[in-house]
């Protein structure tokens, strides 16, 4: 189904047609955005994953509220001290020197105490292969965001070989808190990089290294977690919200990430009327 809305509308014959016209607009940009899509995420008051594909999320302490939009329970509050979720199926998740994306809507609470928190991993712990999307400590990576791939470590690449890392500029400007921000970490084999992206703009970059998560001795994934737990600083447990988590089976585009950032506006007129197109989540208004 191209949308989706409650019946008993309202809609005369023209604004039919207009909703029309414009979901078929959208359609035509927003058509790609399922190829490759192994797993989604909307949290539309649970944790199922939406594609089909069994990666439903085993819910651990995490509760439903607001998304960024406002929607009753449509987003994941963690506490930062035992809250994650845990995906099932994990098998496909095994990337092995091949492409892969993840994106996430995500919101930090204002806290004193400072230690890595990680929005989604997969992997286990040591010297195995691992991929992380997360917010580091306060001065070890500057506070800032950041994603790695390859052989796991809290150093910064320049002291370990095996391994690509990518983040923001310093933590400059301070990583906003109480401000929901969309981040996406992109695996690019074919042009052998890893890219961070917040908000639509390109963070950082390094040189892809060999990688093979398969060959974890268990292949976990983790939202709101690490998958180990490590003596130093724990699960590392998320601290705030997590919405719309997608993962993708190829490397996005720039210009795709800039969808999930910025929705054209035919879609802004469909989410008036409080409708979905090509399973991208719109604001829906009172």
């Amino acid at each position: 189904m191209l949308f989706s809305g409650s019946g008993g509308d309202g809609l005369g014959m023209g604004d039919r047609i207009v909703v029309l016209l414009t979901a078929a607009m959208c359609s035509i940009a927003f058509g790609d955005m399922n190829d490759g899509l192994i797993a989604y995420y909307p949290f539309g008051g649970d944790a199922v994953d939406v594609t089909g594909n069994g990666h439903d999320g085993i819910v651990h302490g995490a509760t439903l509220g607001p998304d960024r939009f406002g929607n009753a329970e449509s987003a994941y509050s963690f506490d930062g001290y035992d809250d994650y979720i845990e995906l099932g199926n994990t098998d496909d998740f095994g990337f092995a020197n091949s492409s892969f994306s993840v994106s996430a809507w995500i919101m930090l609470r204002l806290e004193a105490n400072q230690l890595h928190r990680h929005v989604f991993a997969i992997g286990d712990e040591g010297e195995l292969p691992s991929f992380s999307l997360a917010r580091s400590k306060a001065g070890t990576r500057d506070g800032g965001i950041y994603t790695q791939i390859g052989k796991f470590t809290w150093q910064w690449h320049n002291d370990v070989a095996g391994v690509s890392q990518a983040m923001t500029t310093a933590g400059e400007p301070e990583i906003p808190r109480w401000q929901w921000m969309h981040l996406a970490s992109v695996v690019d084999r074919e042009s052998d990089e890893l890219r961070l992206y917040m908000n639509g703009i390109e963070q950082g970059t390094d040189r892809l290294v060999d990688f093979d998560l398969s060959t974890a001795s268990l292949l976990t994934a983790f939202m709101g977690k690490t998958g180990f737990d490590d003596e130093l600083y724990g699960d590392q447990y998320w601290n705030g919200w997590i919405d719309d988590l997608r993962i993708y089976d190829r490397a996005l585009t720039k210009e795709e990430i800039a969808i999930y950032q910025n929705p054209l506006p035919g879609a802004a007129i469909l989410g008036m009327l409080g409708l979905t197109v090509a399973g991208v989540k719109l604001r829906k208004f009172a």
